[in-house]
């Protein structure tokens, strides 16, 4: 007593546009239905880094984020003296994104 219905077929076109040449098809031999294993090892790899407590927010080291809840801790440094606090602090670093605070020395900032 399983009522049939009717089926229906859909279709879908997906385009890309590569370095601004306009709309083109997608061609069929670069859409794989898994990662190449070069990208298969990196992901993994990342995926198993990317947990538990560290200083991963590159804009402020003093917070401490629990990955993969993105849950953040952030630590104010407070001069008792003073009664100035340090609300965040950014790594000295190539890219230039923020105006670097804080220089490490031979350890790796995330860990």
């Amino acid at each position: 007593l399983t009522e049939s219905l009717p089926t229906r077929v859909v279709s879908a076109n997906v385009m890309w546009n590569i370095s601004g040449t306009g709309k083109q098809p997608i061609p069929s031999e670069v859409l794989l239905p898994d990662l190449p294993p070069l990208e298969q090892r990196r992901d993994t790899v990342q995926s198993a880094l990317l947990s538990g407590w560290g200083s991963f927010l590159e804009a402020n080291v003093l917070s401490i984020v629990n990955l993969p809840s993105g849950m953040a801790l952030d630590l104010h440094l407070c001069s008792r003296a003073g009664g100035v606090c340090i609300e965040s602090a950014v790594l000295e670093n190539n890219k230039k994104k923020w105006p670097a605070d804080v220089r490490v020395g031979l350890h790796a900032p995330d860990r």
